[in-house]
């Protein structure tokens, strides 16, 4: 081989070198990540979105993404205050500042993402450990809550992270307590029947009563309304004879004082009761009737 390959080859291979070493030195950030520009391994700045140039052989790059993000516990088996187990998972969702990623590169790494699981497990079990099993369903927006706030906290003191939010996504309890709720259950439905049939047992009843009491009371009322009837009945007959007793005694006294003020009116009544037949037989010189001597 000769010098003058042997140079060629060596210009082939520098302009080969020059222009991977030139397209390398450009690089693009999208528009939901940001770029951290490294020099020598310190952070140099953080490069927004667009095309952007680096000196080779000096700066690195490393892309983050500043969206929306997401990560799931494996299952959680925990201790209630009353000693049963409860299996929860749990969803973690988190932001990157941009103001923050400094920070994070150089303390926390760009995956933060096992440090809140962690976080999160022992919160949640601290949590858990506070309530009574049966109190779960009722309390478990609050208890999601309190872990929340506690992991949110203390992701952005000690991490610079932004927890926007943790789920609880699935929760079970072991077999024996499930079994023990469906027992109570049915328990439960047994006891709303059987209160059931006591209310509509003492509503019958008081029915019944009610009715009895309706019955009794007409039947008296009925009573009372042919006794008062007959009593009116009564008194109606009596005042009516009474009336006439005091009718006929008002006749006799007017007819007495008639006769007494009046003698001719005693004739006139002899007369009127005579029926005009003279006696036939006269006994012992007895006067005829209604004749006067003299007269």
């Amino acid at each position: 081989m000769d010098l003058l390959t042997i140079r060629n080859g060596i210009f082939a291979l520098v302009a080969i070198l020059a222009l991977l070493t030139g397209f390398s030195s450009f690089f693009t950030v999208r528009q939901y990540e940001r770029a951290i520009v490294t020099r020598f391994g310190a952070v140099s700045y953080i490069a927004d979105p667009g095309a952007h140039f680096k000196t080779p052989f000096m700066d690195s790059t490393t892309f983050v993404s500043i969206s929306q993000q997401s990560v799931t516990t494996k299952t959680l088996n925990t201790y209630t205050i009353d000693n049963q187990e409860v299996d929860a998972v749990l969803v973690i969702q988190y932001r990157l500042a941009v103001a923050s990623l400094p920070y994070i590169y150089g303390n926390v790494g760009i995956d933060p993402s096992p440090l809140l699981v962690s976080m999160a497990t022992d919160r949640w079990k601290i949590e858990a450990g506070k309530i009574n099993v049966n109190d779960f369903a009722d309390n478990r927006g609050a208890l999601v809550k309190r872990v929340f706030d506690l992991v949110h906290g203390e992701a952005e003191r000690l991490y610079r992270v932004d927890v926007t939010d943790v789920q609880l996504v699935n929760l079970d309890y072991q077999q024996s307590y499930r079994d023990a709720q469906a027992q109570a259950a049915v328990v439960k439905t047994q006891i709303e029947q059987a209160e059931g049939l006591k209310r509509k047992a003492v509503i019958d009843a008081d029915r019944a009563k009610i009715d009895a009491a309706g019955r009794a009371n007409q039947a008296i009322e009925t009573a009372r309304g042919a006794s008062e009837s007959v009593r009116l009945q009564a008194i109606a007959e009596s005042e009516a004879i009474r009336l006439k007793g005091v009718a006929e005694a008002g006749a006799q006294q007017l007819l007495a004082a008639a006769l007494t003020s009046n003698p001719a009116l005693v004739e006139l009544e002899r007369v009127k009761r005579w029926s005009g037949i003279l006696p036939v037989n006269v006994y012992a010189g007895a006067p005829i009737p209604f004749f006067t001597p003299g007269k």
